[in-house]
């Protein structure tokens, strides 16, 4: 499993001894997107990855940027072994239920008897 670059960058701190505070300050970000990042909220950016290389000399950019990668990759394998939920929903899921008789009887009102029918014959959806 692949982990979020704000797990590396929370290591590097700890090595570090550095808070959010000090690395916002030091790198040049705000302490929200280093929080962010921290908690896997927000990607590494380019811009950020180079400035998080200048504040930790033993990494460089790309290092950030393949962690970021990684990351996407594991997201998108995961996503496609998640079982598909039926493409149809059903009304009662919703608190819908006869939701389709009440249409009908507004068709019904609005545009005549067997309005719908007509529609959906003239649509050839039926």
């Amino acid at each position: 499993m692949s982990q979020h670059p704000g797990a590396m960058l929370r290591e590097h701190m700890d090595a570090l001894g550095i808070g959010i505070t000090r690395l916002a300050r030091l790198a040049g970000l705000s302490e929200t997107t280093i929080y962010n990042i921290l908690k896997g909220r927000r990607v590494m950016s380019r811009t950020t990855a180079a400035k998080l290389a200048g504040v930790f000399k033993t990494t460089s950019a790309s290092y950030w940027l393949r962690l970021q990668y990684a990351y996407n990759l594991y997201l998108i394998q995961k996503a496609e072994t998640a079982p598909v939920r039926s493409r149809w929903l059903d009304p009662a899921d919703f608190g819908l239920e006869g939701l389709e008789e009440r249409l009908e009887e507004l068709c019904e009102y609005f545009f005549g008897e067997n309005s719908k029918a007509r529609f959906l014959k003239s649509r050839r959806l039926k």
